[in-house]
């Protein structure tokens, strides 16, 4: 993810404050992640298809979020 970015961008301009602000910050980073581990193992063919179903695996295997 680019470091100016329209998430990061949105976070600022509505304002967004906690837990929403942390779970949509945990959320997108797992997205980013998600994406390189579908490059990785992909490579060329990766969609975004891939990088949503390898987060939703992350997410259903990782610890509750802390609130």
């Amino acid at each position: 993810m680019q470091e100016k970015n329209p998430f990061d961008r949105a976070l600022e301009v509505r304002r967004i404050q906690e837990p929403m602000r942390g779970a949509a910050t945990y959320i997108t980073d797992t997205l980013d992640l998600a994406w390189d581990a579908a490059r990785a193992v992909f490579e060329e063919r990766a969609t975004p298809e891939h990088a949503i179903a390898i987060c939703e695996m992350f997410l259903r295997h990782a610890p509750p979020m802390q609130r």
